[in-house]
């Protein structure tokens, strides 16, 4: 499993195994880390900067819930749901140039 350097606010950075996730944004295709944060949450980071990109939750029947107990394949799809839906908010082009030039803080 690949590992990264999750950024952490007044500390060292945390090494931290990942499952890669692929994003399409407009043109560009982005490889982000999926992995689970000590509180047992999920969340979508950027591998390369180590900076958090979105959390991750479940939904039942409407009502948001926690990604604590998602199985993987509900996990990934509600990763990409999440991730599309921030692009869907900013735009792809933004989405773009921030990865493009990150600034975990």
């Amino acid at each position: 499993m690949p590992t990264f350097n999750m950024a952490v606010r007044g500390g060292e950075a945390i090494e931290t195994k990942y499952t890669p996730l692929i994003v399409i944004a407009g043109t560009e295709i982005h490889k982000l880390a999926l992995h689970q944060i000590p509180s047992g949450h999920w969340v979508v980071s950027d591998p390369k900067s180590g900076a958090k990109i979105v959390s991750v939750h479940g939904q039942y029947k409407g009502i948001r819930t926690s990604s604590r107990g998602l199985t993987k394949r509900e996990l990934r799809d509600c990763a990409v749901a999440s991730v599309e839906g921030l692009i869907n908010s900013i735009g792809s082009d933004k989405f773009n140039a921030v990865l493009a030039n990150p600034k975990p803080f």
